[in-house]
């Protein structure tokens, strides 16, 4: 795993356990007491800890709006595809229309 911060092996750890679905608070929070160093790397290291999964969490807000627009724009093209179809099939006086791979039908 590449982090943006370096992290000592002990808190790239705990980095991966943070990742892992399985791994409860409680986990997470006991390997955090366990590992032994002075006070300033650990708070050094756990600033690198929260400044790497702010980056992954705005990298997942990016994308989830990036998706969002994707899947409004898909849900957009399907409308106006619907619609088209719908008054082509109306002004040639059909209800449905078969084709090998399915049927379409006024709605």
């Amino acid at each position: 795993m590449n982090t943006l911060y370096e992290l000592d092996n002990n808190f790239n750890a705990v980095l991966s356990m943070v990742y892992d679905e399985d791994v409860d608070l409680d986990m997470l929070e006991d390997t955090l007491q366990a590992i032994e160093a002075a006070l300033e790397t650990k708070v050094q290291n756990g600033i690198g800890l929260f400044r790497e999964l702010e980056k992954e969490r705005n990298g997942l807000k990016a994308e989830i709006e990036r998706l969002t627009k994707k899947l409004k724009r898909i849900d957009g093209s399907i409308e106006r595809l619907k619609t088209y179809y719908q008054a082509h099939l109306e002004s040639m006086a059909k209800d449905a229309v078969k084709t090998p791979i399915g049927t379409m039908k006024i709605c």
